[in-house]
C-alpha cells in the first residue's frame, strides 16, 4: 500500500504503544480539505512483487517520474514523502531529491514544513531538510493555520512554527485548525477551541467532523448527527445516521440505510436512494447502486455509469479518480493508468509464447483469454484463441516459460470461457509454471504428468484467434 502520512509515537511498554498507534494514526492523514491539485499521481509497476516500485503520472497518464521507490506519497507543497534503502525522504516535482532519505517516518508539508520521525521522537524540517524544531514529540501532525497539535504525555496541544506551545497539551484528542477553529476532546465529549485555546463551542457532541467546512461542522449527539454553524447554534437538527462535511455546497448524509444530499439549510438537494456516497470534488461525486460505484453531477445526475467494484472510490482531482490502488480513470471512465495500450504492449512479448505450436480446432466450443485482475475493479482480458478447452489447455499447461513471463507481466490468470460467458476453469502463471486457479476445477490434463514442452517464441504467425483484443470478462473468485 502506498504510504500517505504516518504518525506514531513508541512508547516504552509495548500494549501501550499498540493502542497509541491506532488512536493517533487517523490524525496523520492529510485532510481533504487541505490536499491541492495533484500535478502529479503516484503509481506502481510490478506491485506485490519484490521488483515493484512507485513512480507518478500526469493527468494525462504520461509517465512524470520514473519507477524507482520503494514507497511513496502524494505530492504537497511541491514535495512528495519517498521512500528508499528503508529510510524516507522528499523529491521535488522533477524527481530530484530535495531531501535526501533518512527518516524512519514522515508526514505532508503544510505551511513550509513537514513532520518527521527520528528514532522515537517526532520534529520539523523545512524544505532544505534543516530541522526547525528538534525532534521531541511522541506525535505530531501537519500545521494549518499556523499551529500543529502536537502530543506530549498522553495530551495533546498546539505549537506555532518555532516550536513554542500557543495551547499546552491538555487535550484527550484533537483536530487540526481550520477557518480558526479545532474540534478538541476532554473525557468523552467533543468541542472546539479558538487558536488561544478558549472554547467557543463547550464540549458537548458525542462525536463531530474533524473541521468546519463551507461553515458548518457535523455533530453526533446520541446516535443522529446533525450541523452546527461556527457559532455553535443547531443549523440542522440532529436526524441522519450520518453526517459527512460540506463540499461545493452539498453534504452526504444517510437515513437508513439510503445514501443521499442535503444543503446548508438541511434541505435534501439529492434523495437518499444510493447504497453509498461520498463527497463532492470537481463537479462530479461517487455513488454506489447496488454493487457497484459511479459517479453523479450536482442535480443527481448519472454522468459516470455505475461499473466499479470495490468498498470506495476516489474523488476526481485534476480529472482524474483513482478507482482502486494504482488504477486511475478520467471522467469518460477511460483508463488513464494503466491504460490498455501498456497492457497491449505486454502482451505482445507473452502473445507468441502462447501461440507457438499450439494445436487449435475447428469447432469453437470456448474462448481462452488472458486476464489480469491484480490491478482493477474489472477484469481486463485478451482474445488468444478460440477453439478447444482441453487441445490447447494440454500443451499449454505444461509451459513453464510461457507461464514465468505471464507471472512477470503481471497477468494473473488464463481463463476458458463458455462463449456465452461464465470461467469453466483457469490456470494461474507462477515461476513454477501455471497452477489450477484457487476456486476453479482443476482439469484431468492438470493433473498429468508431461514433460515441459519447449516454446517457440518465433512463432508469432501461429493461428491464434484474436491476439491484442481488449475485452472485460468475468473475473474468477479471488
Amino acid at each position: 500500500m502506498k504510504a500517505k502520512v504516518i504518525v506514531i509515537a513508541l512508547l516504552a511498554a509495548a500494549a501501550v504503544g499498540a493502542v497509541l498507534y491506532f488512536h493517533v494514526a487517523r490524525h496523520t492523514f492529510m485532510p481533504e480539505s487541505k490536499k491541492e491539485t495533484p500535478r502529479l499521481f503516484p503509481v506502481c509497476d510490478r506491485c506485490g512483487t519484490k521488483d515493484g516500485r512507485w513512480g507518478y503520472i500526469d493527468s494525462t497518464g504520461k509517465l512524470a517520474i520514473n519507477f524507482q521507490f520503494e514507497d511513496v506519497g502524494d505530492f504537497s507543497e511541491g514535495c512528495a514523502a519517498v521512500k528508499t534503502g528503508n529510510r524516507w525522504g522528499f523529491i521535488d516535482e522533477d524527481g530530484k531529491f530535495a531531501i535526501n532519505p533518512q527518516f524512519d517516518k514522515v508526514g505532508s508539508f503544510a505551511d513550509g514544513l513537514v513532520p518527521v520521525n527520528v528514532g522515537h521522537q517526532w520534529g520539523y524540517t523545512d524544505k532544505t531538510g534543516k530541522f526547525a524544531i528538534n525532534p521531541q514529540f511522541d506525535a505530531a501532525g501537519m500545521f494549518a493555520d499556523g499551529l500543529a497539535m502536537v502530543m506530549a504525555g498522553g495530551k495533546w496541544g498546539y505549537i506555532d512554527k518555532d516550536g513554542k506551545y500557543v495551547i499546552n497539551p491538555q487535550f484527550d484528542d484533537a483536530w487540526w485548525f481550520a477557518d480558526g477553529l479545532a474540534a478538541v476532546k476532554i473525557g468523552d465529549k467533543w468541542g472546539y477551541i479558538n487558536k488561544k485555546g478558549k472554547y467557543l463551542i463547550n464540549p458537548q457532541f458525542d462525536e463531530t467532523s474533524n473541521s468546519f467546512s463551507e461553515g458548518r461542522a457535523a455533530f453526533k449527539i446520541g446516535d443522529k448527527w446533525g450541523y452546527i454553524d461556527e457559532d455553535g447554534k443547531y443549523v440542522i437538527n440532529p436526524q441522519f445516521d450520518y453526517a459527512g462535511k460540506f463540499s461545493e455546497g452539498l453534504a452526504v448524509v444517510q437515513s437508513g440505510d439510503k445514501w443521499g444530499y442535503v444543503d446548508r439549510k438541511g434541505k435534501f438537494a439529492i434523495t437518499s436512494q444510493f447504497a453509498k456516497a461520498e463527497d463532492f470534488s470537481e463537479g462530479l461525486a461517487a455513488v454506489k447502486i447496488g454493487e457497484q460505484w459511479g459517479y453523479i453531477d450536482n442535480t443527481g445526475k448519472i454522468l459516470v455509469n455505475p461499473q466499479f467494484s470495490g468498498s470506495s472510490v476516489g474523488a476526481f482531482r485534476r480529472g482524474l479518480a483513482p478507482i482502486a490502488s494504482n488504477l486511475y480513470v478520467n471522467a469518460k471512465a477511460e483508463w488513464v493508468w494503466p491504460s490498455q495500450k501498456l497492457f497491449q504492449s505486454d502482451l505482445a512479448q507473452i502473445e507468441p509464447l502462447l501461440a507457438a505450436d499450439r494445436p487449435s480446432s475447428g469447432e469453437s466450443d470456448g474462448v481462452w483469454n488472458l486476464c489480469v485482475n491484480n490491478i482493477a475493479t474489472r477484469p481486463l482480458c485478451f482474445t488468444l484463441r478460440k477453439g478447444d478447452a482441453t487441445q490447447y489447455g494440454k500443451v499449454l499447461f505444461h509451459d513453464r516459460k510461457a507461464a514465468q513471463l505471464a507471472a512477470k507481466l503481471q497477468f494473473d490468470q488464463v481463463a476458458f470461457e463458455k462463449e456465452n460467458g461464465g470461467v469453466l476453469f483457469a490456470m494461474k502463471p507462477t515461476a513454477d509454471g501455471w497452477v489450477p486457479f484457487p476456486g476453479l476445477p482443476a482439469q484431468s490434463f492438470m493433473l498429468e504428468t508431461v514433460p515441459d514442452l519447449p516454446s517457440l517464441p518465433n512463432a508469432g504467425n501461429a493461428d491464434n484467434g484474436s491476439p491484442l483484443t481488449p475485452v472485460s470478462a468475468p473475473a474468477a473468485d479471488q
